[in-house]
């Protein structure tokens, strides 16, 4: 694929990219940052060494960065970890790299963010690196004892860290270490490794040999709290279908004895590994909660306590977003996209006074990564909240292509049909056949149905994408989704493939409300409830009314944003949907059988009924 990041960007982008992206070899990358290095921004570098990283595989690219005259030392801490990230795809252990980390690491702005980043790098820096870290932080005994417990016995450490350079590595790994004599500290060491990766095929396919080495080291003594903070942080990192039932009672025995103790970064990787912990351990959660200082816990722990709070739903997230709400100023931008990860699971609790600040902070920020911008707007999404700035911010931005389709997904779903970068965005996607290939299958259905809810013109084109999807097996949600794109493309004949009914049983208050008014108000007529039509699932159904039937949805706070108190995307997609489909709509709008609007509405809703009823009938 040979489509630039700024040819597939949104309706405008940095001349400097443009440039960047039509150089076309590693010396021409090299040149041009070292030319140009007083005028790139932030994303012009983040772009550049995200295309060197690309030419990895060349002889001799270490050698070529760590000869090219860059002021490295000028580099925020997130433009550090991009050249690091490339430098240690090209080159192992260096000088070089040595010299990038220890830039980074004077970047830190405490003791534990620094020991965090020592922790997770040393594996790459040098014997003389290491002994360079050890002599710099000398007059800091807390951290230099912290550092000493990092350094396993050099031949210990050969085995277990050296051998790694990539995912596929880890096969070897786990044969060479099962049945080994192993301290607690290296078994760590192992998990930080193979945490490490973000390709976790090599986990996967060595699920057995994992799991005989977590279960031996599971029964061993001598773990303190900061080897299981450690372990908990690499089990909620695992890719799912690799969780392992018996570890999760030995972690919750060491966290339970050590509550009360923690670090606060220790404390933080606790409730890394808690959320995927099953609800059985809300107890845990509520004492690890309690034994908390929310006054003094620093903003990372409060972010992770919100996150981990969120994804259980628990009622005690509420005193904790009251300290988050007081102290928010004291939040980095980072913790504030965690913040938002854990209200979007219980939206019900957040009010548009915590959102309006944390959505100007994030919109606004130069620090966060427009892979952190998107996954804030979709927690935006997912409270009801359109961060407008945000949203233009990414729709300016130079986006790879599966980040325009998340972009795209959620603004669609967020705000509907209008909207020209819409359009211009899903048109150059779809200008580009040989990238939507490559896209990950779930993002290659997002992108069908976004588009063929706002591009109608490029039928053809779309029922194409939709015909070589069904070749592949399908999960029920992108079923669902492709099912909708042919009716918005007003294909009719929806495949066979897709033809699945879905029965819902609800549990609304306000649909049963409904419901019961319209018996006593119509006794006789039939109607059932949430019917599953198609891939729809309606609140109220009337077979008998109308040409083919009548749908009446009765449509929550939840269907609405909450900031500007219109319809969301989605309600305007399903509304669209049903119409498709040829039966007539009735929409009740309230937010609950409290609302001041309710027996209005209701009063509409039942004329409305009425209206299809032969003259006379009750």
């Amino acid at each position: 694929m040979n489509v630039g990041v700024s040819e597939m960007s949104g309706p405008s982008g940095s001349p400097l990219k443009t440039e960047i992206n039509r150089l076309d070899s590693l010396p021409q990358l090299i040149e041009y940052a070292v030319s140009h290095q007083n005028k790139l921004s932030e994303g012009d570098w983040s772009c550049l060494f995200e295309r060197v990283r690309g030419f990895g595989a060349q002889e001799g690219a270490g050698d070529l960065l760590a000869r090219a005259e860059i002021d490295y030392s000028r580099f925020t801490p997130d433009q550090l970890r991009v050249v690091i990230r490339t430098v240690k795809a090209v080159q192992q252990k260096s000088k070089f790299l040595d010299r990038l980390l220890l830039t980074f690491f004077e970047k830190q702005d405490s003791s534990e963010a620094l020991f965090g980043a020592i922790s997770t790098n040393r594996h790459f820096l040098s014997d003389e690196g290491w002994a360079e870290v050890l002599s710099k932080y000398q007059r800091n005994p807390d951290l230099l004892r912290k550092l000493n417990t990092l350094r396993p016995p050099v031949e210990q450490e050969k085995m277990l860290t050296a051998s790694i350079r990539n995912a596929r590595d880890i096969r070897d790994l786990l044969r060479r270490v099962v049945g080994r004599e192993l301290s607690s500290l290296h078994f760590t060491v192992i998990c930080e490794r193979l945490g490490e990766f973000k390709d976790n095929r090599g986990v996967r396919q060595n699920k057995l040999a994992l799991g005989a080495l977590l279960r031996r080291m599971s029964q061993e003594e001598g773990f303190d709290k900061g080897h299981i903070a450690q372990i908990a942080r690499f089990y909620g990192r695992l890719p799912s279908g690799v969780q392992f039932n018996f570890l999760e009672p030995f972690l919750e025995q060491g966290i339970r004895r050590h509550i009360g103790e923690f670090s606060d970064w220790e404390l933080y990787m606790v409730f890394q590994g808690l959320r995927v912990f099953e609800h059985r351990s809300i107890g845990l959660i509520s004492k690890l909660h309690n034994s908390i200082d929310m006054r003094r816990a620093s903003p990372q722990v409060l972010a992770g306590l919100v996150h981990l709070e969120g994804v259980f739903e628990l009622a005690m997230m509420g005193d904790t977003l009251k300290v988050v709400k007081e102290r928010l100023g004291e939040f980095k931008d980072i913790e504030l996209v965690e913040v938002m990860a854990g209200l979007s699971k219980v939206n019900y609790l957040v009010s548009t006074s915590l959102l309006d600040p944390i959505s100007q902070r994030i919109a606004s920020s130069a620090e966060l990564e427009e892979s952190a911008l998107l996954e804030s707007l979709v927690a935006f999404g997912n409270c009801r909240y359109l961060p407008r700035a945000l949203l233009d911010r990414l729709w300016k931005a130079e986006l790879s292509p599966w980040y325009q389709v998340y972009l795209l997904y959620s603004a669609v779903f967020l705000l509907g049909e209008e909207g020209e970068e819409y359009r211009t965005c899903a048109a150059k996607l779809l200008d580009h056949p040989a990238v939507l290939d490559q896209l990950y299958p779930q993002d290659r259905t997002w992108f069908i149905i976004s588009a063929s809810l706002i591009l109608p013109q490029r039928r053809e084109e779309l029922l194409q994408l939709i015909v070589k999807e069904l070749k592949r097996p399908l999960t029920l949600g992108e079923k669902g989704m492709l099912f909708q794109a042919c009716l918005f493309l007003n294909e009719h004949e929806v495949p066979s493939e897709l033809q699945v009914r879905q029965e819902i049983e609800s549990s609304s208050l306000m649909h049963k409300a409904v419901e019961r008014k319209i018996q006593e108000r119509f006794a006789t007529l039939k109607f059932e409830s949430e019917k599953g039509i198609g891939y729809s699932a309606v609140d109220i159904f009337f077979p008998n009314l109308g040409d083919k039937g009548v749908v009446l949805e009765v449509d929550g706070p939840f269907h609405r944003l909450r900031n500007v108190d219109q319809e969301t995307g989605r309600a305007k997609a399903k509304h669209r949907t049903i119409r498709e489909m040829g039966y007539d709509l009735i929409v009740f709008r309230a937010n609950s059988v409290n609302d001041p609007k309710f027996e209005t509405e209701l009063q509409k809703t039942l004329e409305a009924i009425s209206s299809y009823l032969p003259e006379g009938r009750p």
